[in-house]
């Protein structure tokens, strides 16, 4: 069937279509005119997605703006919420509320939970498009009462997220009394430590500026003995040189004594020569001058002998210098060795005391921020504008009723028509005629005015048309 076909039946039982399009929007119209009006109040409040934390702690991690909205949204549909609203209108004290729950069969439960539970269907919460602001919608059949309860459920939402905010904090503010508290002894405990210890040691402080003191005593001791050596190695050259030859040992050759001793000793030989060539060997004179002569080689040697004594006895005392060094640098190394042990453990000790007051001051300073955000009374929701009382009702929406019925009955008269059709077809033209009979049109007539306009006939049973 083509669409001029289907414009052809339509038109053919357009009675039945009209009449089922009046029927429907009359109806519609009926029903709208009878149902109950109800009018829908709404209220704005102002979500701070960053917030609006006035204790300095927007270094916080910051959840999306369209979760924050979401989970409002959600928190005006609970029943917190909606108990708070009940409370702020005073509805559980109320008689026809009371009766309802006990006629409901449900006074076994509390009746601001069942109050909660009928509101709730009727409250909706709608985010604002790209923005902060959040709508909520109550529909109710008394219009004051419509702007008393979305009023309500407003100023419960921003309570409700007071408490959600103070309550953690009041909670926290004891756990971290308790937590100050053992961490305090713990402090004290690590000072008395710490006190025992140096007491113990004798240590004054347990940093490392004595170790530092200790060590350049010993580069000192270690300078001098390298200075010592030096001497040792001098002292022992010369007392090797003085006893191997002695007569040209520096030390023995610059001696004063030695010196004089020498001159006096040549000047004897050389008045031993003359009074030899003189007077002769036998000549008392010369035997004079040959025992002085004696007698100045036997002090010479004596005092050659002073002199390479006194350098074996600067060796010797040179050789203990150095070994009084060697023992003070070997005390004064044990004595950093042992001092760094006993720092390092002071160091540790004095690092436990640093750790146990870090962790003191941060649970105090956490304390006191909970106990400020336990006292404050600043939220992240506000009351942006307030319902006012509605003057039309939302529902029924009576132009939209009445022409959802006109069109839902057109389509019922359409249908019909169809079914109709179907049913009992009419042949209204020759087309019809020949689709039924399967024979060629020899002539039609045309239509004489003034006639009246015929009417299209039943089509015959298939069975029955002509061969």
């Amino acid at each position: 069937m083509n669409f001029a076909q289907l414009l052809e039946v339509f038109l053919g039982r357009w009675k039945i279509i009209v009449l089922a399009f009046l029927l429907f929007a009359v109806g519609a119209t009926a029903v709208t005119l009878l149902l109950p009006k109800k009018y829908t109040a709404t209220a704005s409040i102002l979500v701070d997605a960053k917030g609006g934390d006035a204790l300095g702690a927007g270094d916080r991690a910051q959840s999306p703006n369209q979760v924050v909205m979401t989970t409002q949204a959600d928190l005006i549909g609970s029943e917190r919420v909606a108990r708070r609203a009940v409370t702020i209108l005073k509805w559980d004290a109320d008689p026809e509320w009371r009766r309802s729950w006990q006629d409901d069969g449900q006074s076994k439960g509390e009746l601001a939970n069942y109050i909660a539970r009928s509101l709730l269907p009727f409250i909706v919460a709608k985010p604002s498009r790209d923005s902060n602001v959040m709508d909520i919608s109550y529909t109710g059949r008394d219009p004051a009462e419509a702007a008393k309860v979305v009023n309500a459920f407003a100023q419960a939402t921003i309570e409700t997220n007071l408490e959600l905010k103070v309550e953690p904090a009041k909670l926290f503010t004891g756990w971290f009394d308790e937590r100050t508290k053992s961490l305090r002894k713990n402090l004290e405990a690590a000072q008395e430590r710490l006190t025992a210890y140096q007491r113990e040691k004798g240590l004054v402080t347990a940093g490392e500026g004595r170790i530092d003191i200790e060590n350049a005593k010993l580069a000192q001791l270690a300078a001098q003995l390298v200075q010592i050596q030096e001497s040792r190695a001098e002292s022992n050259s010369r007392q090797a040189q003085a006893h191997g030859d002695a007569r040209n040992s520096p030390d023995v050759m610059n001696n004063g004594a030695i010196t004089t001793l020498r001159g006096a000793l040549n000047t004897a030989e050389t008045n031993l020569t003359q009074l030899r060539t003189q007077y002769g060997e036998q000549h008392p004179s010369v035997a004079n001058g040959r025992e002085q002569v004696q007698s100045l080689r036997a002090q010479l040697e004596r005092e050659m002998q002073a002199v390479a004594r006194s350098l074996s006895t600067n060796n010797s005392v040179n050789e203990q210098r150095e070994a009084a060094a060697r023992a003070a640098i070997e005390a004064q190394r044990a004595r950093v060795l042992s001092m760094m042990n006993e720092t390092t453990d002071a160091v540790v000790l004095q690092r436990d005391v640093e750790s146990a007051q870090r962790a003191l001051e941060t649970a105090t300073t956490r304390q006191s921020q909970t106990l400020l955000e336990s006292q404050v009374q600043q939220t992240n929701v506000f009351f942006l504008t307030s319902a006012d009382e509605p003057t039309t009702p939302s529902r029924p929406r009576v132009f939209i009723n009445i022409a959802s019925g006109a069109a839902f009955g057109l389509l019922v008269g359409l249908a019909l028509a169809l079914w109709l059709e179907a049913r009992t077809p009419l042949i209204r033209n020759a087309d019809d005629l020949m689709a039924l009979v399967e024979l060629p049109v020899l002539a039609s007539l045309p239509r004489i005015r003034g006639l009246e306009k015929p009417r299209a006939v039943p089509r015959l049973p298939n069975h029955v048309a002509p061969s």
